[in-house]
């Protein structure tokens, strides 16, 4: 029977930003900006509740399916590196050249922390976002995602559908807004009008 998600950040819990990258804004580098500084807003209200707070990047090895098949972009230190209000919160960082941010050693510090519950973040949500839901869940883990803490850096469209594809892979309750999060965890008093995703896409 399924059960409801538990959405509070504590021991048992991990946020793992994905893929906030200055390449990967690129075109949106506005819109980007403006969710890395939300992203960081809420990693500065609830990361410390977290078992785990993480950042993961992709990097375009040659040779890998991406540059075989995709492009061959993302793969210069400019181009990788987080954008900066995500940079300066010197989150532990993991590098894979996948769609999925789960590789080994993440999944084995997600376990070794005893981290059940995972809430992610980031973009795009149609691409690295869903990717890496699907493979936490696959691994074990329950993922959450707060929905107006992402984006698809395509636009609308290609965002909407990330959102329906999460729905249906993981229930409409694992895809809230951060709102609910912070509420959760600090108290509704503690968030009340400070949501940040007040502005966000996803809705």
């Amino acid at each position: 029977m399924a059960t409801a998600p538990d959405l509070t950040a504590d021991s048992r819990s991990a946020l793992l930003v994905v893929d906030m990258q200055v390449g990967m804004a690129a075109g949106s580098e506005q819109e980007g900006m403006r969710l890395a500084q939300r992203i960081a807003e809420h990693v500065r209200r609830v990361g410390a509740h977290h078992g785990l707070v993480a950042a993961s990047l992709f990097r375009n090895v040659p040779g890998c399916t991406y540059d075989r098949l995709v492009a061959s972009d993302m793969r210069g230190d400019d181009e990788c590196a987080l954008l900066e209000p995500i940079a300066a919160l010197g989150l532990e960082c993991h590098e894979l050249p996948t769609y999925s941010s789960l590789g080994e050693e993440l999944a084995a510090r997600l376990r070794a922390s005893g981290t059940e519950r995972v809430h992610v973040v980031g973009m795009d949500t149609d691409q690295c976002v869903l990717a890496t839901v699907f493979a936490l869940f696959d691994a074990g883990f329950e993922p959450i995602v707060a929905r107006d803490l992402c984006i698809s850096t395509a636009g609308d469209v290609p965002h909407e559908a990330g959102i329906v594809a999460l729905h249906r892979a993981i229930g409409e309750p694992r895809v809230i807004d951060a709102a609910r999060i912070e509420e959760a965890t600090l108290g509704a008093g503690a968030v009340s009008g400070a949501g940040p995703g007040a502005a966000a896409r996803g809705g």
